[in-house]
C-alpha cells in the first residue's frame, strides 16, 4: 500500500490487540468509577503500572510487526504516525518504572490514558469487519471509497472520532490537573516552610517530563474537533 500506508496483520493479531485494549478500557473506567467516589488511596498505583505497561508491551509488539513484516492491526493509520504514536509512550511507560514519583503525581492522568484505549477498541473493531458487519445487520448501505481519506465514516468511525475527541480531552484535563496540583503543593510547601523536600522537587520535576504528552494531545484536540465538526456541518457551511 502507497503512502505510507501498510497491509492488515494477521487475523489473530488483530483480535488479540482487541482483546488487551477492551481489557485496559475496562481497567480505566474501573479506576474512573473509583476515583468519582472521592478516596485519594486508589486506584493502586502498582495495578495502574500493570496495565499500563501492558499496553506498553502491546504498543511495541505492534512497532516491531510492522518494521519487521509490514504489517497493522491498524490498516488505516500511516506507518509513521503508528511509530510516533505506539514508540515514545512505549519507552515512556518503561523508564517511568523507574519512577516512582511520576506514578504518585499523576493519579488521573493514569485513569485517563487507560480510558483513551477505548479509541483502539473502536479502530481494532473496524479492522476485524465490525463496521461492514454492523451496517450489513443494520441494513445500511455504506459507499466504498478506493481513497480511504475520502471514505465516508460510518456509524462505528463516527462513535470512534467522538470518542476519540473526549477521551484525548480527558486526557489533557488530567495531565493539566496533575501537574497543576503538583506546582501549587511545592509553592505551598515552600510558602509555610521555607524550603522543599527532597520529595516535593521529585514530583515537580516529574511534570516536565509529561510536558510533551499534554502539548501533543492538545493538539490532537484541535485535530479531533475539527473532525468531529466535520461530521455534523457540511463543507459548504464550514467554508
Amino acid at each position: 500500500m502507497g503512502n505510507g500506508f501498510v497491509e492488515r496483520a494477521p487475523w489473530l493479531a488483530c483480535v488479540v490487540g482487541q482483546i488487551v485494549y477492551l481489557a485496559a478500557f475496562a481497567k480505566g473506567l474501573e479506576f474512573t468509577l473509583i476515583r468519582a467516589q472521592g478516596s485519594d488511596a486508589v486506584p493502586d498505583l502498582k495495578q495502574a503500572q500493570r496495565w499500563l505497561g501492558l499496553v506498553a508491551w502491546e504498543y511495541l509488539a505492534e512497532v516491531l510487526l510492522i518494521l519487521l513484516v509490514g504489517r497493522t492491526i491498524f490498516p488505516r493509520w500511516r506507518r509513521p504516525d503508528i511509530i510516533a504514536h505506539h514508540l515514545p509512550f512505549s519507552l515512556f511507560i518503561f523508564a517511568a518504572h523507574g519512577v516512582p514519583s511520576l506514578w504518585e503525581s499523576f493519579r488521573w492522568t493514569q485513569s485517563a490514558v487507560l480510558l483513551t484505549q477505548g479509541n483502539e477498541v473502536l479502530e481494532c473493531f473496524q479492522t476485524i469487519g465490525g463496521e461492514a458487519a454492523l451496517h450489513w445487520l443494520l441494513g445500511i448501505a455504506q459507499k466504498k471509497e478506493e481513497d480511504a481519506a475520502k471514505q465516508t465514516p460510518g456509524l462505528v468511525e463516527k462513535a470512534r472520532l467522538i470518542y476519540a475527541m473526549c477521551g484525548i480531552t480527558n486526557c489533557a484535563l488530567a495531565e493539566t490537573h496533575d501537574i497543576l496540583r503538583e506546582w501549587l503543593r511545592a509553592a505551598s510547601a515552600t510558602h509555610s516552610t521555607g524550603s522543599l523536600e527532597m520529595s516535593d522537587v521529585l514530583h515537580v520535576a516529574s511534570t516536565v517530563a509529561v510536558l510533551p504528552a499534554l502539548y501533543l494531545h492538545v493538539t490532537l484536540m484541535r485535530k479531533y474537533y475539527r473532525r468531529v465538526a466535520g461530521l455534523f456541518v457540511s463543507p459548504a457551511k464550514t467554508a
